[in-house]
């Protein structure tokens, strides 16, 4: 089976990205052991070309089809103990591919949040037209 859906139903995909009905289990859904107070420290800050900003704590972006965009593990927390986990956004997890196979950057608001079941989120919004960050080559 291929990754892609086929034509007419066929062939549903093998990801998530493609399926359109309830899963079972949802996008993200993970097993926690404890319960999560959740939240975003600080402001969400443009740092460079390539790097969309730091958010503390776990996050991924949610839209008409989610994509795991950062992830990070805290392990050994004690009874009262907190920890923070930080996840590094980089631009290019946001960036789709136009029909020429160009990597562009689209306008839009993208939902940055954590899952758990108390979601903690932020909205980003990048505003103008669409900007090919990376051409794809073409023979000359």
């Amino acid at each position: 089976m291929t990754l892609h859906p086929g034509q007419n139903g066929t062939k549903p995909g093998r990801t998530h990205m493609w399926y359109s009905g309830e899963a079972v289990v949802p996008f993200g859904f993970g097993l926690h052991y404890t319960s999560f107070k959740v939240s975003f420290d600080g402001d969400f800050e443009w740092q460079s070309e390539f790097t969309a900003g730091d958010i503390s704590n776990l996050v991924r972006s949610r839209g008409p089809n989610q994509t795991l965009v950062g992830y990070d593990r805290v392990k050994s927390i004690m009874l009262d103990e907190t920890k923070t986990a930080e996840v590094v956004l980089h631009l290019e997890r946001f960036l789709r591919v136009d029909e020429d196979g160009n990597k562009v950057l689209c306008p839009g608001e993208y939902e940055i949040f954590i899952d758990v079941d108390e979601r903690a989120t932020r909205i980003v919004e990048w505003i103008g037209e669409p900007v090919a960050v990376e051409k794809f080559p073409h023979p000359t």
